[in-house]
């Protein structure tokens, strides 16, 4: 690893002092860049399904997808998720089975291909990322619900 010299702006490898003046090495600053434009990567991606979350609404119809809905229907945990435009003060105080059904409606909006037999369970972990994301974090309550959601959804790989 080469590190950087904040004296005379050379590189050396492998030490903590400079061969050339005996300056103090730093970490090669140009490494900041990299991390920088990762970041913004991820905000460009988390950007694009905020808006596919934000700007549609799901194409699918739970009551009728498949023969698995009938096993489904009897408790209905995926109808009726109203926290789509809300802020994460909102979310931190709503029922779980809004938070659920709120989480159902995000993925099948990126994804309504995915099969019946898996909302509860991706609908599941995106609630938890979400309630552990923004456990403890008061700075965080004017956000919006559905950009954490995208975040996790990029995080998780759904």
């Amino acid at each position: 690893m080469k590190n950087y010299c904040t004296e005379c702006t050379s590189y050396t490898a492998n030490s903590t002092i400079c061969s050339r003046c005996g300056g103090k090495l730093v970490e090669d600053p140009t490494k900041l860049p990299m991390i920088i434009g990762g970041v913004v990567i991820l905000l460009v991606i988390g950007y694009f399904i905020y808006g596919a979350i934000f700007n549609s609404k799901p194409s699918y119809t739970p009551s009728t997808t498949s023969s698995y809905s009938n096993q489904v229907q009897a408790d209905e945990w995926y109808i009726g998720g109203t926290l789509h435009k809300a802020k994460v003060s909102e979310w931190k105080i709503a029922t779980e089975k809004n938070k659920l059904a709120t989480c159902c409606d995000f993925i099948l909006s990126i994804d309504s291909s995915i099969p019946m037999s898996e909302w509860k369970t991706r609908a599941t972990a995106l609630k938890n990322c979400i309630d552990t994301a923004t456990r403890d974090i008061n700075t965080a309550d004017n956000e919006a619900v559905s950009m954490i959601a995208s975040t996790c959804m990029v995080l998780g790989g759904r």
